[in-house]
């Protein structure tokens, strides 16, 4: 699929001004945020987000559980709600499900939810627990995210959400749907420069060409996805892009390079012991 075929798909997209409007106001907003002690609960759960930005939740979890023991300290009950749930998202490899699904659920209605951000969050943790469980749930929760994230100004976040809503829409069996919001939120990860979602939305296209059996067409998504992945410091494995293009590569008959890169691919969920991404590759 070429990109001028996918923007065939896409919304209208930002003016100049709508994007510059965007990019300063996270930078300035940031600015504001930051605390100057590295020791804060403030500063600790600033890191935490950052690598939770870049899909890297796994490093980010023990930073998160510094922060939520630090605002529990302090009475904080809304941060260290935030925190709390964000340590939550590594579970989503190891535990059941619903479990998971419920105990985040259950969060929405402490008192300490009622703040906007932490209601974001929840909401946002609760979308990545349902997505490989209850895609029409998970849909209506990505939906909420997109919702909330719009009024609270948080739009690079919106926009990722509404690509997760492309992604169920596919396994819905809504195409059109999907093609728009996954051509967008790819093309907007470009515009503004958040290279973990270009490297989801990317993987995603790549991975739904292998489905289909275009092998070489795949690989310039794949090999896009893995590129700003190895050249991004901090961000997660992109596992999608690994698999499919492992497959992609058999199916092309050359089986060294898929060999040599399922190993690559292997490192950091044996690592990690994550059975299941283990078993994926």
């Amino acid at each position: 699929m070429s990109i001028n075929r996918l923007k065939r798909f896409a919304v209208r997209p930002l003016t100049g001004l709508a994007v510059a409007a965007i990019l300063v106001s996270g930078i300035f907003g940031a600015l504001l945020r930051w605390p100057r002690d590295a020791s804060s609960p403030e500063r600790i759960l600033q890191h935490a987000d950052e690598m939770a930005w870049l899909n890297n939740w796994f490093a980010a979890a023990s930073e998160y559980k510094r922060a939520e023991a630090l605002f529990k300290r302090r009475g904080d009950d809304a941060h260290a709600l935030y925190a709390h749930v964000s340590e939550l998202v590594p579970d989503i490899e190891t535990t059941s499900a619903p479990v998971l699904i419920d105990q985040v659920a259950v969060s929405l209605s402490q008192p300490a939810a009622h703040d906007p951000q932490v209601r974001l969050r929840i909401l946002t943790v609760l979308g990545m627990a349902q997505l490989n469980y209850d895609a029409a749930s998970a849909r209506k929760t990505w939906h909420d995210v997109e919702d909330l994230a719009n009024q609270l100004h948080e739009y690079r976040l919106a926009s990722r959400a509404s690509g997760e809503q492309g992604i169920l829409a596919f396994l819905l069996g809504d195409i059109a749907d999907a093609k728009k919001r996954v051509a967008r939120a790819y093309l907007l990860s470009r515009v503004l420069h958040d290279p973990a979602a270009r490297v989801r939305y990317a993987s995603v296209f790549g991975s739904a060409l292998v489905e289909l059996q275009k092998y070489q067409e795949s690989l310039r998504w794949l090999d896009e996805a893995l590129t700003i992945a190895r050249r991004t410091h901090g961000i997660a494995q992109p596992t999608i892009a690994y698999n499919a293009k492992v497959d992609a590569l058999s199916a092309l008959g050359r089986q060294q390079e898929a060999q040599q890169l399922a190993e690559e691919a292997l490192r950091i969920p044996r690592a990690r012991h994550l059975l299941g991404q283990q078993y994926a590759v």
